[in-house]
């Protein structure tokens, strides 16, 4: 939502989950069942109790693949092109999104610099397909042949919102779990952005935290939540995870960390908690920022990187 808040580049809206079930045309395939709310990942886990409803759960999955791989970026750029930017080689970006989008921004954010983090898809995508002889995830919409071996290339699974995931059951997914979990260990600062960690992805949450370890344990390090709901009540969603000492909230990504100082976030606080010293970071990431714009800011950061001066 943040990302295209005007809608794709045809014009074609994101969705949030509770509106999800009117943008995806199946008001009519469930008309005459009764759920507890309209938020689809309520929707699709009552659906999943019911074998008599399969069919229509699996219209649904239908229905949720053939809409994210319909959208595409806007030509401008977005804050996914801004938030791949604003980290290095060393970082990682863990999404729970379906979506196409992220990878759109990956391809031409790559063009400018390769040096951009790595991105993990803890519940799949529909533009990501599995080369299961080479092991290798392949960005593309269309199923074809793996360049490589010439093996048929499979959709990635997409996890869908039922209250027990097994993410152990995909290799794929199981994968992209050990990898999250290995960098949340060693991690300085973890941004939450939109995340509101949903009563269906209890599971999620709980490996989430025994890979962080708890605000007890973790201290030194910084807690950020980029979201619109209130400060008090994200302090109470996400309490385990937090120190209450280094713990933002803030509701635009403009005014996080990763903004204010893009590609020396961690440098920048712990110059600032640690050293006691004020790090000055000129220019920062705004919504304003042309191609060019990008291009001349990258410039001169990418060269520091380059000869190792941060």
């Amino acid at each position: 939502m943040a990302t295209m808040p005007k809608g794709d580049r045809s014009g074609l809206k994101a969705s949030t989950m509770d509106n999800f079930i009117d943008n995806l045309g199946m008001r009519k395939i469930l008309a005459g069942l009764k759920f507890k709310s309209e938020n689809l990942e309520d929707v699709y886990s009552e659906l999943s109790d019911h074998p008599e409803h399969d069919g229509i759960r699996k219209h649904l999955e239908d229905a949720i693949r053939v809409h994210f791989s319909h959208l595409r970026l806007p030509q401008e750029p977005t804050i996914y092109d801004l938030l791949l930017l604003s980290l290095r080689e060393k970082d990682v970006i863990a999404t729970f999104n379906w979506d196409p989008l992220i990878i759109h921004a990956i391809q031409r954010v790559s063009r400018i610099t390769k040096k951009i983090p790595t991105v993990l898809f803890l519940h799949g995508n529909v533009a990501i397909h599995i080369c299961h002889k080479d092991q290798k995830q392949v960005f593309t919409l269309q199923a074809g042949n793996c360049r490589e071996c010439g093996q048929r290339l499979s959709p990635c699974r997409l996890l869908y919102p039922v209250q027990k995931k097994n993410y152990n059951s995909d290799p794929y997914i199981k994968n992209q779990w050990d990898r999250i979990q290995s960098y949340l260990r060693n991690a300085y600062i973890v941004t939450i952005f939109g995340y509101s960690a949903p009563s269906t992805d209890i599971e999620a949450v709980n490996l989430l935290l025994n890979a962080w370890g708890g605000g007890e344990v973790r201290t030194m390090e910084e807690i950020e939540i980029i979201d619109l709901k209130p400060e008090d009540e994200l302090e109470k969603k996400w309490k385990p995870f937090i120190c209450s000492s280094h713990f933002q909230v803030y509701s635009s990504f403009y005014d996080s960390i990763l903004a204010k100082t893009p590609r020396r976030s961690v440098e920048a606080l712990f110059a600032r908690y640690m050293d006691c010293q004020w790090y000055e970071y000129s220019p920062i990431l705004n919504e304003k920022m042309t191609w060019i714009q990008i291009c001349h800011f990258l410039e001169a950061v990418l060269k520091e990187e380059a000869f190792n001066i941060i």
